[in-house]
Order: C-alpha cells, then sequence, then structure tokens
C-alpha cells in the first residue's frame, strides 16, 4: 500500500499543473522524505525517493529539491542503517523537513513491531537531534518521557530507547557510534556498493565537516538547565519506570535492556546524580547482570 500511494503522487506529479500542485507541496514533500528514509523496505524507500525526483523535475517547487536528491537517490538508500543514520542526517540540515522528520521518528517508528525499527529510530533521532536541540526538547521529549509508561510494551520500550539516543545526541557522543553502527552495516555490502555510497561530493564534503562540529558540541545545559522539569524527568526518569514494575512480568526483559542502556546514556551525558540515585542506578545493573538471559 506504501508503495502504490506512492505511485499515486508520482501520478499526480505529471498530471497536474504547478499551479494545482503547490498548496499540496510542503505535505506531499514531507511525507514523501519521511518514507524515503525511514521505511522498512527497500521498495518503498525506493518508490519515494523516485516519486520525491518525479516531483522536482515536473513542479519545481519541493523545497531543496535537487540538493536532496544529489544525496538520497537509489543507491543510497538501499542501504536502510545509511538511509537512517547518514542520508538523513544530510536532508536534517534543511529546516523545512527537520521537524516533520523527528515526529515521525519519535511517534511512528519508535512504535514499529520489530524491535531493530525501534533501535535505529532512536538512532536516527540522536543524529538529528544536533539540528535544533531546543526544538526537540520542547516538542519531542516530554511526549516520549510519558510514552516510557504506556500499557503498549512497544510503545515504551521505543520511547525509552528514544529518550536515550537523544541524550547521547544532545550530550555530544553521537558521532563515533555513528560511524560504528555505519561501518558494521557496511560489511554486508559489495565493494561497489560502498563506494557508490561513500563517493562524495565537495558540497557534501563541506556538510560533513560541519556536521561533526555541530554534533561534537554538548547542548544538554542550554537546552536543559540543571534545575528545570525537564532535566529532572530525565534523571530520573530509570526510577519511575521500576517503581511502576514496568521491568518485570510479561515484557520485562526489553525493558531492562531499554533501561540499561537509558543508564548508559545518562553516564555518557555527564549529568549530575546524587549518591542515592548513582547506588540505585547500581543495584538495577547488579540485578540484570545476574538475569539469566545472556542479552540483558
Amino acid at each position: 500500500m506504501r508503495d502504490a500511494a506512492c505511485y499515486v503522487v508520482w501520478s499526480f506529479a505529471r498530471a497536474y499543473s504547478p499551479d494545482i500542485m503547490r498548496p499540496h507541496v510542503m505535505t506531499l514533500a514531507s511525507k514523501l522524505i519521511n518514507i524515503s528514509l525511514f521505511d522498512r523496505e527497500i521498495n518503498c524507500r525506493r518508490a519515494a525517493s523516485a516519486t520525491f525526483q518525479e516531483a522536482v523535475g515536473r513542479q519545481g517547487t519541493f523545497p531543496h529539491g535537487i540538493e536532496i536528491l544529489t544525496e538520497a537517490d537509489y543507491f543510497t538508500l538501499s542501504n536502510r542503517v545509511n538511509a537512517f543514520l547518514n542520508v538523513s542526517c544530510f536532508v536534517g540540515q534543511f529546516d523545512a523537513y527537520l521537524l516533520d522528520m523527528l515526529k515521525y521518528l519519535a511517534f511512528d517508528q519508535l512504535k514499529h513491531w520489530e524491535p531493530s525499527m525501534r533501535q535505529l529510530a532512536a538512532q536516527a533521532l540522536a543524529v538529528l537531534s544536533v539540528f535544533n536541540p531546543a526544538l526537540v526538547v520542547e516538542h519531542i521529549l516530554p511526549t516520549l518521557i510519558e510514552k516510557c509508561f504506556s500499557k503498549a510494551l512497544h510503545v515504551r520500550h521505543g520511547a525509552i530507547l528514544g529518550v536515550s539516543e537523544i541524550i547521547i545526541g544532545l550530550s555530544g557522543n553521537s558521532v563515533q557510534h555513528r560511524r560504528q553502527v555505519l561501518e558494521n552495516a557496511f560489511k554486508s555490502l559489495s565493494l561497489k556498493e560502498r563506494n557508490i555510497i561513500r563517493e562524495e561530493t565537495d558540497n557534501q564534503k563541506k556538510f560533513s565537516q560541519l556536521y561533526d562540529e555541530i554534533s561534537n558540541k554538548n547542548q544538554l545545559d542550554a537546552c536543559m538547565p540543571g534545575d528545570s522539569d525537564i532535566r529532572v524527568k530525565v534523571t530520573t526518569l530509570v526510577y519511575e519506570v521500576e517503581s511502576k514494575g514496568l521491568h518485570k512480568g510479561k515484557g520485562g526483559e526489553i525493558m531492562r535492556g531499554g533501561i540499561c542502556h537509558l543508564i548508559n546514556s545518562l553516564s555518557q551525558a555527564k549529568l549530575d546524580f546524587s549518591q542515592e540515585q548513582l547506588q540505585h542506578f547500581f543495584e538495577t545493573l547488579k540485578e540484570n547482570l545476574r538475569h539469566p538471559n545472556q542479552e540483558i
């Protein structure tokens, strides 16, 4: 259905004049970008990219269309991890698409039925959060914290991963992790495919350097001051989740993994904790070390 929907929009671009399509351009452009970057299926990502290309060529009104097409093409979108963590990084620099990308990842893909997709969506949030930390803290983080207590396991697991990765991104620790994930993903590709994906233009090289400079900065204190309500909620999230018993019973193993990841993220961010909070983290980790599930 998603593939077919892209074909419908492709036919709109061919059938209607730019004047007729102009009121709908931003809605269609944002949806196509989200599908081309963040869909689970390769045929849907490619279909959305082809539709975006057709619309840019015939309508000429899609924001930053030509620039995006140079990076998001048939080959670069073929690898899911590359699409989520590399191509999305390039598109995220454009304000016209950033908020919709963040919302789609946080409120759609983080509740995906497949755990690996939830993890990848969370990592993409870390990559994109550096472009506008204030926007993420204001519009994304509060809702994700609430979803950490959802009755639906897949929703609360995705939410706690999302909070964890946003903290990693805003604390300036996402760059190295992103590179490691990309390198692991590229190992499954042929040499020809790797060369195509890694081939960069001069503009893309300049952007990569600029992105590294931005993402290496710790922006937590600026957008989440020490006495702010949102910072208190983040630093007490482990305790709140455990106090409600969400790490036990059905789905408890999945949530334990999420809680460990959150503790790891908070530690990397070097946030200030009381001795009592640190002791609670230690007791949680000690309990999980004894867990019969090797992954936990």
